[in-house]
């Protein structure tokens, strides 16, 4: 078993080496903001945003409003999956407001508020792949534009393409910082995401549910091994354990997947410590369920672990909320409820 002195430095070690890598995009999906009137808001613009939406077709556009103080930057980037680039979708981007200093010609299909100026940022067809570590993806960046807004006012962002639909991504602000829910939910908004790549479910949920098998079928062929008791206390900790090591085996594949676009990057060194951390995570938990608590009850030490693991594990995305959530449980499991002797197992 590892030692609590062991545990505890590798849990601070993890924390430590994260801190510079811990900062990304919010994401969050939009639709039905297909009209001025519809634009979606985005809350809190100079705060870091990934909106991500699909055109449905050629000659409309989506809108998105901002709230802005004098000074404070208009900051955009817009991105595209390799499958609606291959497509011919080259989506361009409008800032519309007053004082932008440009008079750009929008399509007549693009709204525009009377008296407002037009900022117009066309898609850039030679734009290249890029690799994304933090929760592993793979997209084109098709425009950029950065502006001061001229004065207090509402600006609109409009997204478009004259010929072809497709899914685009609108990265929004600058400012790295989230709520407990966003961060939390990342990994299940990560989904979406993949999928927006244009993975199907089965590609996406299969790693996970490959490794949490062999995970969890390994943990019951080696208790039966050893003749370790199989209990509640048994059963939460291989389940929690196993979601973790899952975890690892989805990061790892959408690594994977993302590389065999880009080629080697050196950022994939932060999408290997993200999975890394869940692994090894994973595997401390499972050891610790395959203990035999008849011969070595839980300590005080080891409750302590399981809670350091939970809470680790959730800021890390180990197990999808529900793998740390059993480790805690698994801290306050009650002894008695333990199998205390071969006659109970």
């Amino acid at each position: 078993m590892y030692s609590f002195r062991a545990i505890c430095m590798g849990l601070t070690l993890m924390l430590l080496m994260s801190l510079p890598y811990v900062a990304a995009h919010s994401p969050v999906f939009s639709g039905g903001n297909d009209g001025l009137d519809r634009a979606m808001e985005v809350d809190d613009p100079t705060k870091s945003w990934a909106i991500y939406n699909t055109l449905p077709e050629g000659g409309m556009a989506h809108y998105y409003r901002l709230e802005m103080k004098q000074g404070e930057g208009i900051v955009l980037s817009l991105i595209s999956p390799q499958v609606s680039v291959e497509k011919g979708f080259l989506p361009s981007v409008a800032i519309l407001g007053k004082g932008l200093g440009s008079n750009d010609t929008l399509p007549s299909f693009v709204d525009r508020p009377t008296d407002d100026d037009a900022l117009l940022v066309k898609g850039d067809p030679s734009s290249t792949i890029e690799f994304e570590p933090f929760t592993p993806a793979a997209f084109h960046e098709i425009a950029k534009v950065t502006v001061d807004a001229p004065a207090d006012g509402t600006y609109y962002i409009a997204v478009f393409d004259e010929n072809v639909g497709g899914n685009y991504g609108l990265a929004v602000g600058t400012r790295e910082t989230f709520t407990a829910e966003e961060w939390l939910l990342i990994p299940f908004v990560s989904f979406r995401t993949y999928q927006w790549e244009g993975q199907t479910t089965l590609s996406i949920l299969a790693p996970s549910i490959i490794a949490f098998f062999v995970s969890f079928g390994y943990a019951a062929w080696t208790s039966r091994r050893r003749d370790v008791p199989m209990d509640g206390l048994w059963l939460m900790t291989v389940i929690s354990g196993s979601l973790m090591v899952a975890t690892a085996a989805s990061i790892l594949y959408q690594m994977t997947w993302g590389l065999s676009k880009v080629g080697w990057v050196n950022f994939a060194l932060v999408s290997i410590m993200f999975a890394v951390i869940p692994l090894f995570l994973g595997l401390m938990i499972i050891r610790i369920g395959l203990r035999d608590s008849r011969a070595r009850p839980l300590t005080h030490r080891t409750r302590l672990a399981l809670l350091l693991i939970g809470a680790v594990g959730l800021l890390f995305w180990a197990g999808w909320i529900a793998g740390p959530i059993l480790a805690i449980i698994s801290a306050f499991f009650p002894r008695r409820w333990m199998k205390r002797d071969h006659s109970d197992a």
